[in-house]
């Protein structure tokens, strides 16, 4: 019990450490990187250009998109999509 309640403890002071939008990328499964997009048009835009599959069946509302997000790797900026099906 006393092991346990010691990790507690570790993983608490480990999370208050971290900054609030690192947690919340580690939480929603997006690289640590990553930079949400606000702007509607942008999004779009960058869902158009990189999953134009997505984009599809967003324009016939078969899916719901929650995110869209930019992230650096191996020196090349990417583009992520959460999406989900309604």
């Amino acid at each position: 019990m006393k092991k346990l309640i010691i990790l507690l403890g570790v993983v608490v002071a480990m999370t208050s450490m971290t900054s609030c939008a690192t947690l919340d990328n580690f939480l929603s499964g997006r690289p640590s990187n990553s930079v949400l997009v606000q702007d509607y048009n942008e999004q779009m835009r960058l869902v158009r250009l990189n999953f134009p599959e997505i984009y599809d069946l967003y324009k016939q509302g078969k899916i719901m998109i929650y995110e869209v997000y930019t992230y650096e790797k191996n020196d090349t900026e990417r583009v992520g999509v959460g999406y989900r099906y309604r």
